[in-house]
């Protein structure tokens, strides 16, 4: 079998397991739109990985956008925090900057982030603000060892500003400085950090990808078959059946398993 093949087989076993945890139910729109983003996502993963292929930069671009095509589960919170008369008084506030941060839209984060009041005067939101807007962008041309040398001197500046805000960070008496301190890690690519935000991102490949947007980006470091690994047993409590199937076949493209998938 061709490697589309087995593609098409996958697919089947996705209809079989939803088919049987649906027994009595036919598929309505919503079924076959989940259906379809998944095949989707799925196409859009190998085509990136085995057809498309890039330079490690303009690939880590590539796995971004692919993650925002199917990191959809914020957007209509985003909204109505936006179209909200206060939007730092928003209970979703805080919650979607971090998702922007997952998404790794840092400029629509930062623009967020200043429409806050204190954004202007506390020290910590004013570095916070200043390192959202710093991110080195990631272009489809870059050159893989200038974007690592950037990367590196903006992540030791994240390091350098959490090491200056420790003290805030346990004394100050802002009722958000948690959601701050949870930034900073996060922008610091804390393992931990990212565990605590399984409720934002919705899956654990998009979850893999934030972390790479701020721990790796150039590709260098990291083998996707021990990261694969690593966030599937941290988002194994969203993990049903049903998704399974799914999650098997984007774990062994990432592990460039052609015979697997």
């Amino acid at each position: 079998l061709t490697w589309i093949e087995k593609f098409e087989l996958n697919i089947a076993k996705i209809l079989v397991s939803t088919e049987e945890n649906n027994a009595s139910v036919h598929y309505n729109l919503l079924q076959l739109k989940e259906l379809l983003r998944k095949m989707v996502t799925a196409w859009q993963l190998f085509e990136l990985l085995f057809i498309d292929v890039r330079n490690n930069v303009a690939r880590m671009l590539q796995l971004k956008e692919w993650m925002n095509f199917s990191y959809r589960d914020y957007e209509n919170r985003a909204t109505e925090v936006i179209e909200s008369e206060v939007m730092h008084e928003h209970e979703d506030f805080w919650n979607v900057l971090i998702y922007l941060i997952l998404s790794g839209d840092l400029d629509h984060a930062a623009l967020l982030l200043e429409s806050h009041p204190d954004s202007r005067q506390e020290l910590v939101l004013i570095q916070l603000l200043n390192l959202l807007r710093d991110y080195p962008k990631l272009l489809p041309y870059s050159k893989r060892h200038e974007h690592y040398i950037h990367f590196e001197t903006w992540r030791e500046k994240v390091h350098e500003k959490i090491r200056g805000c420790k003290d805030v960070f346990e004394s100050s008496k802002l009722n958000y400085i948690g959601k701050i301190k949870h930034m900073f890690y996060l922008l610091a690519g804390d393992i931990e950090a990212f565990k605590s935000v399984t409720d934002i991102s919705s899956s654990w490949y998009n979850l893999m990808i934030s972390f790479l947007l701020f721990t790796d980006p150039c590709l260098n470091q990291f083998k996707f078959s021990s990261l694969c690994e690593e966030f599937r047993k941290i988002c194994a409590d969203k993990e049903n059946q049903e998704e399974k199937n799914f999650n098997d076949m984007i774990r062994r493209a990432f592990d460039y398993d052609l015979d697997e998938c």
